[in-house]
């Protein structure tokens, strides 16, 4: 059984999805069910998140499985930083004299930069921690994939994930589970042994998932009708087109 309710604005969709049963799928649309069957017909491509979407789990938190206690908790620190920091817009009695006047807010115009250097500092530590490309395969095929995603890439004529993540170990992932897929993520790059020794600079943080569906638009041929873009957070918004079919995931609501 699935609940299938119509909502026009984002206080729609939040007021439904807080009354919803959990125990029955919620599909949200602000088009009516007929017309949401009649758009779907037209999807034949795809273009999905990774983290949260293909995947329930995390493909960071597989790696950092491997990681000395010490190194996890400089990981963390990063990350609780990062979802620490909104930009209200407002000074908050902040003033210049402040040490921390720019760096103690992440700033829209700047949320990029400090996703590719949020990277970069983990990318980093796990060269000093001696990782192998075999490492982050294993980690890979640790992670799981959603229930429906080989059914939905088999119907697919061409697909991409795009990722804020590690391009190695998702397509580690999805070879695994017997669904290989282009994928743009940040690319791993390896010595002749196979040691970790850096990235390639054309990284992909959450504002670039844009130019990643721009680029399989062009290289497909592809129109943003034919295109279904899935993800499960605010960052997957900007995959979406205004005439694709888009699928935001709320997970465990």
């Amino acid at each position: 059984m699935v609940d299938f309710r119509r909502a026009h604005s984002t206080q729609d969709v939040l007021s439904h999805v807080t009354r919803s049963r959990p125990d029955y799928p919620l599909i949200i649309s602000k088009y009516g069910f007929e017309e949401v069957l009649q758009r779907l017909r037209l999807v034949k491509h795809g273009a999905l998140d990774f983290d949260g979407t293909v995947s329930p789990g995390s493909q960071w938190e597989s790696v950092q499985r491997d990681l000395p206690e010490d190194v996890l908790a400089q990981e963390h620190k990063d990350r609780d930083w990062y979802f620490a920091q909104v930009d209200t817009g407002q000074t908050n009695g902040m003033t210049m004299d402040h040490p921390d006047w720019f760096h103690g807010t992440l700033l829209k115009d700047n949320r990029a930069a400090a996703e590719g250097a949020w990277s970069a500092r983990s990318i980093g530590r796990y060269v000093q921690c001696g990782f192998t490309e075999e490492d982050f395969i294993t980690a890979g095929k640790r992670v799981e994939i959603r229930d429906g995603i080989p059914e939905l890439f088999d119907l697919l004529d061409q697909r991409v994930v795009i990722s804020f993540g590690l391009q190695n170990v998702i397509e580690a992932c999805l070879e695994h589970h017997g669904h290989p897929s282009p994928v743009a993520a940040t690319r791993l790059l390896f010595d002749a042994e196979g040691r970790l020794t850096g990235f390639h600079p054309n990284v992909v943080v959450s504002s670039t998932k844009a130019a990643a569906v721009s680029r399989f638009l062009q290289l497909t041929g592809a129109s943003e009708e034919e295109i279904l873009a899935t993800g499960d957070s605010v960052v997957d918004v900007t995959m979406m087109r205004d005439n694709s079919f888009n699928i935001w995931i709320v997970s465990n609501y």
